[in-house]
């Protein structure tokens, strides 16, 4: 995926497609300057700007707040930034523009969807059930699986074959 202007190349952007919720995400842009000054790598999510790395400058790095974008500084360089902790707002386009100096200021982009999920901390828990029933007799449990985002899809099966959808409610 080499996007090029000039000598300045964009050789590789790695943004998960999907990101745990309750976990740190690093996203990656690396480029070639082609023997050019790098003037800076700038990081946006939905096309508003949140973090930029200015070589020339002091203090290098500047972090732009936004909901949903937590910035790691100590862990953020030219090349990676990464996020903590992730909410549910961090879904969306991220992109990383890079451009070196003058007197052209030659700049390259690339983009990529990330989205946020919650993997269930625990298996589901089911109330309700019996040991033993008759052939006939109504059943009503009830399965919660917590803490799951988007909302776990629940599946109820019985000896092995899958209860159809009109029997369940």
């Amino acid at each position: 995926m080499a996007r090029n202007k000039g000598g300045l190349i964009l050789t590789k952007l790695i943004i998960p497609q999907w990101a745990d919720l309750r976990s740190s995400v690093t996203l990656h842009c690396q480029f070639n300057t082609g023997g050019d000054s790098l003037y800076s790598v700038k990081w946006y999510k939905d096309d508003h700007e949140f973090f930029r790395y200015t070589p020339g400058l002091n203090p290098q790095t500047l972090v732009f707040g936004m909901d949903g974008v937590n910035v790691d500084e100590s862990k953020s360089s030219a090349t990676e930034v990464t996020l903590f902790p992730l909410t549910r707002t961090s879904n969306g386009n991220y992109k990383c523009e890079v451009s070196t100096d003058a007197p052209n200021f030659p700049t390259v982009v690339e983009d990529a969807n990330m989205t946020v999920i919650a993997y269930p901390e625990d298996g589901p828990r089911i109330e309700g059930l019996r040991q033993i029933y008759s052939i006939g007799e109504f059943l009503e449990a009830n399965c919660t699986a917590k803490m799951t985002f988007p909302v776990a899809e629940v599946s109820w099966f019985i000896n092995d074959i899958e209860v159809s959808t009109n029997n369940k409610k």
